[in-house]
C-alpha cells in the first residue's frame, strides 16, 4: 500500500507541474477521461485453456492529462483505477506443465504512467491519431508494485471544436514479480478535450480588386487576371484592343474582322486559316496560289507528292507496281500486292507476306514463319525412321529395310519443301573414339547420299557424325548400346 501511495503522490506532483505551465499557452493542454477494459489473459505468451468463471476483460476508469511540447509531440500522464481477473500460476509440483494456470484471482489496481506521445499525421477537422509509449507502474493493493512499459494508439475522432471521441488500444509489458501474468492488453473509449481550443476563423472577405488592375471585381470580366480598362479588365497580350479570351490570335495583333487575327497577304483569309499566309490565293485553294510543280494535274496544295508526277486517284502520288497503293504507303513498291498486306504479295494466301514467308508457295501459320506445321502423323514417321535406320555390321551400308524407311522420309521432304533436314550419326562406346567418330560420319553421309539419289536437293540437307559423344542410354548394357547406335533426323525451317 505504501508503494501505491508513493505512485499516486508522484503522479499528482507531475500533474501539478504540468498544469503550472499551462498558463503559458492554453492551447497546449489536453485532458481525456476513458472507460477502460484491461485483459491479463491475452497478455500471456499463449492463451491457456479458459477456466470456468474467468472474465476475459475487466473494467475501470482512466484520467489523462496531456501537455504539448512540440508541434507533433506531447507528454501525457494517465492515472487509472481498474479491476480484472488474472490467472494464477500455482507452485505445487503436480501442476499441469502444458497449462500451468490453474486458478483465477480478482485483481484491482491503481497505476500511472509518463507517456511520450507522437502525432504521425497533421491534425485535421476529422481525425487526430496519436501513437504513444513510455513507462510507469501499477499497484494491486496487496503491496505488490509492478513496473510497466505501455505501447499503444489513441484514435481521436473530432466531434466538435476541441472535443474528440477517443478509442484507445495498448499493450503493456510488465517487469517485476509475476511479470509473466501481469502483462496485459488494455482497451478504452472516452472523451478527449483540447482546453481553450480556438474556433476556426471565418474566411476573410473577398478582395475588392483581386488582380490589382484598378478595376473592381464586380465590374472586372477577368477578376483574377490584370487587364486594361479598354478590355474591361481582361488581358490583351498583343495590344490589338481585343481581350485575349476573345482573341483567336492573342499573341499576334490583328483586327476584329478576323477575331483578332492578322491577314498578312490580304486575300481575305485569316493567317491561321490560310494555307499560304504570305501568298495570296483563293479560298477554294485554302488561300494558296494554284501551282502544280510536277505537272500531274493535281494542284500542289492537294498533291501529297508535289515533286513526283502521280495519279489523281492517289492524290498526285505515283504507283509503280500498279496495285492501287501509292508508293509512299507501299511496303513493296516494286511488286504488286494487297492493300491488307500494305502493298506486298501473299502468294499462298496464308496471311504472311512473301518477303517474310519462309514458304511463300505453301500456306502455313505466321507462328511457323508461314510454313505448314509438321503433322502428328508425319512426325511419327520421322520418329519411326530414327529408330529403324540400320546398317550392315561395322559398316556404313544401309540395310534393305532402312532404305524402305528412308523412302518414306523422302516423301515427307517433298511435301515440306520449306524445311531443312539435319542428319546426325551416333555410335556406342565399343571400339576407339576415333573409329566410332569416322563410322558415325560415314553412316550419316550414307543417309544423306541415299536421299540425294532419290532427288532431294542436296542444299536442303546437312550431315555430321558425333561418334560416341552423345549417348542417350548406358553403354554398359546391350540395350543401351543398341539405343546409342542411331541416326537422328531433325527437320527445321530454312
Amino acid at each position: 500500500m505504501r508503494q501505491s501511495l508513493t505512485l499516486i503522490k508522484a503522479g499528482l506532483v507531475l500533474l501539478v507541474l504540468l498544469f503550472s505551465t499551462a498558463t503559458l499557452s492554453a492551447q497546449k493542454n489536453q485532458v481525456a477521461l476513458r472507460y477502460i477494459a484491461p485483459n491479463y489473459i491475452l497478455g500471456l505468451g499463449k492463451v491457456p485453456t479458459p477456466l470456468e468463471g474467468a472474465e476475459t476483460f475487466g473494467s475501470g476508469l482512466e484520467f489523462e492529462y496531456q501537455r504539448r511540447i512540440a508541434p507533433n509531440f506531447l507528454l501525457g500522464v494517465p492515472i487509472r483505477l481498474s479491476t480484472g481477473e488474472a490467472l494464477v500460476n500455482m507452485e505445487d509440483a503436480s501442476k499441469d506443465p502444458v497449462n500451468p494456470f490453474t486458478d483465477v484471482e480478482e485483481l484491482s489496481v491503481i497505476g500511472g504512467n509518463l507517456l511520450f506521445i507522437f502525432e504521425p499525421i497533421a491534425r485535421s477537422s476529422v481525425f487526430d491519431p496519436q501513437i504513444f509509449t513510455g513507462f510507469g507502474a501499477f499497484n494491486d493493493f496487496d503491496g505488490n508494485t509492478t513496473a510497466e512499459l505501455p505501447i499503444g494508439v489513441n484514435l481521436n475522432l473530432r466531434l466538435g471544436n476541441g472535443f474528440y471521441l477517443s478509442p484507445q488500444a495498448s499493450w503493456r509489458f510488465a517487469f517485476g514479480p509475476d511479470q509473466d501474468i501481469r502483462r496485459n492488453v488494455q482497451l478504452g473509449i472516452g472523451a478527449h478535450l483540447q482546453l481553450n481550443a480556438e474556433p476556426v476563423e471565418p474566411e476573410p472577405p473577398a478582395v475588392v480588386d483581386s488582380d490589382g488592375d484598378g478595376i473592381e471585381d464586380s465590374a472586372d470580366q477577368c477578376p483574377n487576371q490584370a487587364g486594361p480598362v479598354t478590355t474591361l479588365g481582361c488581358p490583351d497580350t498583343d495590344g490589338d484592343g481585343i481581350a485575349d479570351k476573345d482573341d483567336k490570335c492573342p499573341a499576334i495583333a490583328g483586327t476584329s474582322a478576323y477575331m483578332g487575327c492578322p491577314d498578312t497577304d490580304g486575300d481575305g483569309i485569316a493567317d491561321p486559316d490560310d494555307g499560304c499566309p504570305e501568298q495570296a490565293g483563293p479560298e477554294s485553294n485554302n488561300g494558296c496560289p494554284v501551282t502544280d510543280r510536277d505537272g500531274d494535274g493535281v494542284p500542289d496544295a492537294e498533291d501529297k507528292c508535289p515533286n513526283e508526277a502521280g495519279l489523281l486517284t492517289l492524290m498526285g502520288c505515283p504507283d509503280f507496281d500498279g496495285d492501287g497503293i501509292a508508293d509512299r504507303d507501299d511496303d513493296c513498291p516494286r511488286v504488286a500486292g494487297l492493300a491488307k498486306m500494305n502493298g506486298c504479295p501473299d502468294t499462298d494466301g496464308d496471311g504472311v507476306t512473301d518477303r517474310d514467308d519462309k514458304c511463300p508457295k505453301q500456306a502455313g501459320p505466321a507462328t511457323n514463319q508461314g510454313c505448314p506445321e509438321i503433322t502428328v502423323e508425319d512426325q511419327e514417321t520421322i520418329d519411326f525412321a530414327i529408330q529403324n535406320i540400320n546398317f550392315e555390321t561395322a559398316s556404313a551400308t544401309l540395310t534393305a529395310e532402312s532404305r524402305s524407311v528412308l523412302d518414306r522420309v523422302e516423301d515427307i521432304l517433298r511435301r515440306y519443301p520449306g524445311y531443312m533436314l539435319a542428319i546426325g550419326g551416333h555410335t556406342d562406346s565399343v571400339g576407339s573414339a576415333e573409329s566410332n567418330q569416322k563410322l558415325s560420319n560415314r553412316r550419316a553421309e550414307s543417309v544423306y547420299t541415299y536421299l540425294v539419289g532419290k532427288g532431294i536437293i542436296a542444299a536442303r540437307m546437312s550431315y555430321a557424325g558425333f561418334g560416341e559423344t552423345m549417348p542417350i542410354a548406358d553403354n554398359r548394357y546391350k540395350d543401351g548400346r543398341e539405343q546409342n547406335r542411331r541416326v537422328t533426323l531433325d527437320l527445321s525451317i530454312r
